[in-house]
């Protein structure tokens, strides 16, 4: 499988540095007019690391992993140079200043990402820079490829989202019904009052939280009951048929379409966890 992630630094609050950058020696990323640099960016490239090295350290198979950048983006030979499965694909897209800049970006690198790939690989896209794979999440994947298969279904792991303010206990009813009250899309994590969330924290989450119907939920992709659009799993040949335009929310529109468009239906793995975690609150151990 080829996990295809889209990069491009943020300045926070969901906003990216919108002119052409370079990343220089210390890894800060600088403005190609002026050499000015973004204060506080180099946890943007720290993010994509945890990210990268979340995927290989806790995948049961080892995965092609595709970096999308931008046009207006230049990166060093040694990026990432330290992951052996890692490649950068550079767009070719000229981005104008009457566009939806960061909608329109990350749709047109992953449509050329996907067209560049061929149509019987399975493919994971949109896996975004702070997301950290869960132990073992490709494995509950692969053995639902293999019971439903790969023409009529796209795939997606059980969605975590770290939540403040939570103070029952981690239980199979808090976590499947009580809390999903507090997020729609997906399941909530407590936040201790400290802001930290430790490995052992995060194993003991996950091994409350297996089992639920039986491992699968079968929903269409516009339903988004239980499974997101980000991390999906599908025969990129599919992939390919469901390009949608450039623009706001190209996301959702693109997983709406596999069941509108193509017929398709969501599996949901719900032994497979994938959490949306900052890097700074992560801990392997305290």
């Amino acid at each position: 499988m080829t996990i295809i992630i889209i990069y491009r630094p943020s300045l926070g609050a969901m906003s990216s540095i919108a002119e052409p950058i370079f990343l220089d020696e210390n890894r800060e990323w600088r403005s190609k007019a002026t050499g000015a640099g973004f204060l506080g960016n180099q946890k943007n490239t720290y993010s994509l690391e945890f990210a990268i090295k979340s995927i290989n350290e806790n995948s049961f198979h080892k995965h092609n992993i595709l970096v999308g950048i931008d046009s207006d983006m230049e990166v060093p030979n040694s990026f990432l140079k330290e992951f052996d499965n890692v490649k950068i694909f550079k767009s070719s897209y000229v981005c104008n200043e009457t566009e939806a800049k960061a909608h329109h970006r990350s749709s047109n690198v992953t449509r050329e990402m996907i067209n560049s790939l061929h149509d019987d690989e399975m493919i994971c896209y949109n896996w975004i820079t702070d997301l950290m794979a869960i132990k073992d999440w490709d494995k509950y994947i692969y053995e639902a490829i293999e019971k439903y298969g790969k023409e009529g279904y796209v795939y997606a792991p059980s969605w975590i989202e770290v939540i403040k303010g939570l103070k029952d206990d981690i239980t199979f009813e808090n976590i499947w019904v009580k809390w999903r009250e507090r997020c729609c899309h997906a399941l909530s994590f407590p936040l201790a009052d400290n802001g930290i969330i430790t490995q052992s924290e995060i194993d003991n989450y996950v091994s409350v939280a297996k089992g639920f119907n039986n491992g699968i939920v079968i929903e269409n992709t516009n339903d988004r009951i239980y499974g997101y659009y980000n991390a999906i799993c599908v025969l990129n040949e599919k992939a390919k048929k469901n390009i949608v335009k450039l623009g706001y929310h190209w996301e959702i529109l693109f997983d709406n379409n596999f069941s509108l468009s193509l017929g398709m239906k969501k599996c949901v793995v719900t032994n497979s966890f994938v959490i949306h975690i900052d890097k700074g609150a992560y801990k392997e151990d305290l």
